[in-house]
């Protein structure tokens, strides 16, 4: 397996910034890492905002809650919290990802061209 496969690989469908880690740029790699993990801190905190909201808004005094109590309870609570902080964690965490499998691949076929090839 060439490095750029490997690195796109690593950076694309385990976490952003193993790639870089695996091709020893671990800086570019602590960043890329740092990024989406801050993007994912951020999205969990705004959905457990918006799970405790749902859950304020219900009243539970009541014995069983209706299927149309939570549904009503649900859409209350994502109008009120779809604030841009959660747009924006999607972003950082997609942008981490795509940028850094690209990058992983960049630097892998740049090791590959500078490696030979065994005949």
């Amino acid at each position: 397996m060439t490095h750029a496969i490997k690195g796109a690989l690593l950076s694309g469908l385990v976490y952003p910034g193993l790639g870089q880690i695996s091709l020893k740029h671990y800086l570019r790699g602590l960043a890329f890492l740092l990024a989406a993990t801050l993007g994912m801190v951020a999205a969990v905190v705004q959905a457990t905002r918006m799970a405790l909201g749902i859950l304020g808004d219900l009243d539970l005094s009541r014995g069983a809650v209706g299927l149309e109590q939570i549904f009503q309870a649900a859409h209350q609570a994502v109008a009120e919290a779809s604030t841009g902080r959660f747009k924006i964690a999607i972003a950082l965490i997609l942008f981490s990802w795509i940028i850094s499998t690209v990058d992983a691949y960049l630097l892998g076929r740049r090791l590959d061209r500078a490696t030979p090839t065994p005949q």
